[in-house]
């Protein structure tokens, strides 16, 4: 959901190395990032004006980072797609477009708003090829993606990447690990949580069984030092003051319990020495 860090989880990658973004959203702030711990040193925002995001664009870009690539192993970490819910939109949209363009040019009447079947069919081959790409670049790839609630063939409720039908099996089947954010409140302090395995209505994903069912502030470079063994769940240390912040609330609660019970019993005089040694 919207507010719930998806772009500062990604963006954590920067503290690998250097990064590029596809900024889609236009809502990257990297004064904020800074905020957040982030090495905004390290990313670098596309496209640039006067650029458009199209997928000849982004054809380009990915033969480009390859190359770079080559040339200098590791001289980029890795890539951002932020968020692939507005890229799909934003290649639909060239998509019909060029449609329009069409029917000027050959003076036929169009509504320009109209979207064909046939539309969305091409902006899902040109989806599937441009992240099967960029997955296969010698670098991390991470994207985001708003969430949409839909129902299974079964009619139970679920929550999965708000994109056409026929990608989302297909992009959760390319990624090695797939994250639900969300952000919640406990006891005064927000916590930003995120899911790794597939609960209920929600479809998380842990491919390489190294990530904790729900993993607090899940940025990329966390996920990726979990992946590395680097940390675990007993040596995490948000993990571990997370734990130590729940035992002291649940001791505190039991200690206002045996307090109440104690006042209780000083109330009904059951503590006191009966005034009769016989009763």
């Amino acid at each position: 959901d919207p507010g719930t860090a998806k772009t500062t989880d990604l963006a954590a990658m920067a503290n690998l190395g250097p990064i590029i973004v596809i900024n889609a959203e236009g809502g990257l702030r990297k004064g904020a990032l800074r905020k957040r711990g982030i090495n905004v040193e390290n990313v670098r925002v596309l496209p640039e004006k006067p650029e458009d995001l199209t997928y000849e664009y982004l054809d380009r870009l990915h033969l480009e980072i390859k190359l770079a690539l080559e040339d200098e192993p590791g001289s980029i970490v890795g890539v951002v797609w932020d968020s692939v819910t507005e890229i799909t939109a934003k290649l639909l949209d060239n998509i019909v477009d060029e449609a329009n363009i069409k029917a000027i040019q050959e003076n036929k009447d169009r509504d320009p708003f109209f979207t064909d079947i046939a539309d969305y069919g091409t902006m899902g081959k040109q989806v599937r090829k441009l992240v099967r790409r960029y997955r296969d670049l010698d670098c991390h790839f991470g994207v985001s993606a708003l969430l949409k609630r839909d129902k299974d063939d079964d009619g139970k409720v679920i929550y999965q990447p708000d994109i056409i039908p026929s990608l989302r099996k297909d992009l959760m089947g390319y990624m090695d690990t797939v994250i639900v954010t969300d952000v919640t409140e406990f006891h005064g302090e927000e916590e930003y949580r995120g899911l790794t395995k597939p609960v209920g209505k929600f479809r998380g994903k842990d491919r390489f069984g190294m990530l904790p069912r729900r993993l607090l502030d899940p940025t990329f470079d966390r996920v990726w030092a979990y992946i590395e063994g680097d940390i675990d769940i007993e040596s995490d240390p948000v993990m571990i003051h997370a734990r130590e912040r729940r035992l002291a609330l649940k001791e505190q609660t039991i200690e206002e319990a045996l307090a109440a019970d104690n006042e209780e019993i000083d109330d009904t005089g059951a503590g006191e020495e009966p005034s009769n040694p016989d009763e």
